[in-house]
């Protein structure tokens, strides 16, 4: 299991290939890495909502905000039927 320190390098590096694939200017903040970061444990669900957030904000053609990163991660928490993937 990795610590958070780890995670948020992950979601760091994670970030920039994602920028390449989308062939956007989407960028993260700290914050919104530490915040998937601190809500998720698993590595591949983590790199997974990051590509979420900076997808959605790059077809609306929009900065990634705190705001719209929580939206996001409070819609698809929702539709969660199980929280194992989630740390508590």
């Amino acid at each position: 299991m990795t610590n958070e320190k780890e995670r948020i390098a992950i979601l760091n590096e994670k970030a920039l290939v994602l920028q390449k694939e989308l062939g956007s200017e989407t960028s993260t903040s700290g914050n919104i890495i530490e915040l998937i970061a601190k809500r998720f444990s698993d590595v591949r669900v983590m790199e997974g909502m990051l590509a979420i957030c900076m997808a959605h904000a790059t077809l609306l053609n929009k900065p990634l905000t705190m705001k719209i990163a929580e939206s996001i991660l409070k819609k698809i928490l929702k539709d969660v039927s199980s929280n194992a993937m989630i740390k508590k």
